[in-house]
């Protein structure tokens, strides 16, 4: 039993791509209690050459880089507030073996959240 736990807790099931959680700032737009957990609303996954990243809240423009380890920028674009529920970018062109951070921001002052992911 140990064994098969061992071997399903250390198997990657998934492609070589990862990606990590979010961190940084996303002011909310909303009058909320504050809380412990994070008020960031997004969350991502790797599909078929594209990153998908799902806002929970979709109220505000979002503009988006992704950097190399160097902090040059390789891919920037702007989305509306309309289609910030779904913001989709294609990564297919980025070489493979990389580390990579995404970035996004609004016209909000402290609105600035990344992500770093492995292709």
């Amino acid at each position: 039993m140990f064994v098969l736990l061992y071997y399903f807790c250390n198997v990657n099931v998934f492609s070589s791509e990862e990606i990590y959680s979010w961190v940084g700032d996303w002011k909310s737009n909303q009058q909320e209690i504050k809380s412990l957990l994070s008020n960031i609303p997004f969350h991502s996954e790797y599909l078929d050459g594209e990153i998908k990243i799902y806002n929970k809240k979709p109220d505000r423009p979002i503009t988006y880089e992704v950097l190399d380890v160097y902090g040059n920028k390789l891919i920037t674009g702007n989305v509306s507030k309309e289609n910030s529920a779904l913001i989709i970018i294609s990564i297919s062109e980025l070489p493979d073996n990389g580390i990579y951070t995404i970035v996004l921001t609004s016209s909000e002052y402290e609105d600035r959240v990344w992500s770093q992911f492995k292709k």
